[in-house]
């Protein structure tokens, strides 16, 4: 199973704020307990690496979105659309063998100093 993570926290554990006052996000990508993109403020780069590493799968792939739950659900929202936008991509110019189904489902976590 795929994964994107979205923690509050940088590379060094810190917290880092936008100018709304709000977490600002870091993503991450990985594959069960393989990191496959480090995390980066940009989850356009994340899913460019997500895309190439499904150039050629087809079938049922299996994503999990696992978020800080001190983040806004909206960013698990964005993340989503921008998940299936991916594979609205992917699939274009495919054949109905070759297609590819992301199913992605959400996993919201305590932060891990809280546990």
């Amino acid at each position: 199973m795929f994964w994107i993570g979205i923690d509050k926290k940088n590379k060094e554990g810190i917290v880092e704020k936008g100018a709304d006052g709000q977490p600002t996000p870091w993503y991450s990508l990985g594959k069960e307990t393989r990191l496959l993109h480090d995390p980066s403020l940009d989850l356009a780069e994340v899913l460019v690496t997500l895309e190439k590493t499904l150039a050629d799968s087809a079938g049922e792939v299996r994503l999990r979105i696992r978020a800080d739950q001190d983040l806004p659900i909206t960013l698990v929202t964005s993340a989503t659309l921008e998940l299936q936008d991916l594979e609205v991509r992917i699939n274009r110019g495919r054949g109905k063998e070759n297609r590819l189904n992301l199913v992605v489902s959400g996993e919201v976590s305590e932060p891990k100093g809280n546990r």
